[in-house]
């Protein structure tokens, strides 16, 4: 999260089975709004809250997130079928 928040580096995130806190949301938002850095955003098989992923989309609806997505399934399961 620090990284996110301090550092540019990061453009890109594929997050696999996780429970995503308020915290590291507020990580991505931060990269992806305030310092334009986070550009491309998966979720596979992530605990999102609805109110979280609904911020995340509007950062996507509004163009300061060029991609993102959210998968019920594991990130290789998604992979093996396209």
């Amino acid at each position: 999260m620090k990284s996110l928040q301090e550092h540019g580096f990061i453009s890109r995130l594929c997050i696999s089975s996780s429970l995503i806190s308020r915290e590291f949301i507020e990580a991505l938002l931060y990269a992806s709004k305030e310092q334009s850095t986070l550009t491309y955003l998966e979720f596979y098989n992530c605990k999102v809250k609805k109110d979280d992923k609904a911020e995340m989309q509007s950062l996507y609806d509004n163009g300061s997130l060029p991609h993102l997505a959210f998968y019920e399934e594991p990130r290789w399961d998604v992979l093996l079928k396209e």
